[in-house]
């Protein structure tokens, strides 16, 4: 495979632990503050990483950074939860990253809402290739998924999930309310899920040259429950979500 070894990043513990459980013969760095588990995933070699301090586009960016310069990554996979803010998107649902945008930043009068003046563009683009393997990666899962996620949960969180393929807003915020969904939705109709990294990774890895895809699990709808939804669904289902999703997608870029 051209692309080993491969970044696998996550946000949240219970997410990356999950992953983590799988890597095979697995090697624990340490670069500055930040640890990092090199080994073998479903047979691809993959370097995998806790966000250093968590959420939030800085830890995102440094993580990212360091693997590629440090750990010299030749591809980027992010799997996390996100807020589903398209009406048609519920708990459970899956939003595959085709592009991304910061939602909270703004050089105005100087540049225009969410317009990154170094990059000269609103968004960051996930790669095509990545972005057809999640998607693989993603109809496997749920054509699985009686089997994966126990009945009692499926039934909690009133689970049916699909995937699509679309925008993220990222920002330095949890959405919890329909003002702020009313906002981003207003610069944007188009987006679908909202997140603190996704917009800063893509960025990123777009600066290095190096093909990245998000695949996030939608935990809440980005209301006024969310503080609630999103600790319950995180608890149960976050970690067997990504890992399914990560392994599925080495497999189709194996075959590849």
């Amino acid at each position: 495979m051209k692309l080993e070894p491969i970044g696998i990043l996550a946000a949240v513990a219970e997410e990356i632990n999950a992953i983590k459980a799988r890597v095979i013969h697995p090697e624990e760095i340490t670069i500055g503050k930040a640890t990092f588990t090199k080994g073998t995933l479903n047979g691809v070699k993959v370097v995998v990483a806790l966000l250093e301090n968590g959420w939030g586009k800085v830890d995102a960016s440094a993580t990212v950074t360091t693997l590629i310069l440090s750990c010299n990554v030749k591809a980027i996979i992010f799997s996390g939860l996100g807020g589903a803010i398209d009406p048609a998107l519920t708990v459970g649902d899956i939003v595959i990253s085709n592009i991304a945008f910061q939602h909270d930043f703004s050089g105005e009068p100087f540049f225009p809402q969410c317009h990154i003046p170094s990059a000269n563009t609103v968004e960051a683009k996930a790669d095509q290739t990545l972005i057809a393997c999640a998607e693989k990666a993603a109809q496997t899962f749920i054509s699985q998924f009686d089997q994966i996620i126990e009945r009692r949960h499926i039934e909690q969180f009133k689970l049916h999930p699909k995937y699509v393929i679309g925008t993220i807003a990222t920002g330095d915020q949890f959405i919890s309310c329909p003002e702020q969904v009313t906002a981003i939705r207003a610069f944007d109709p188009t987006t679908q899920a909202v997140d603190m990294e996704s917009a800063a990774i893509l960025h990123v890895a777009e600066r290095f040259g190096i093909p990245a895809v998000v695949l996030r699990t939608m935990s809440d709808n980005a209301n006024h429950d969310a503080h609630i939804d999103f600790p319950a669904f995180n608890q149960h289902i976050a970690g067997i979500y990504s890992a399914e999703l990560v392994t599925n997608l080495l497999s189709v870029l194996k075959g590849a």
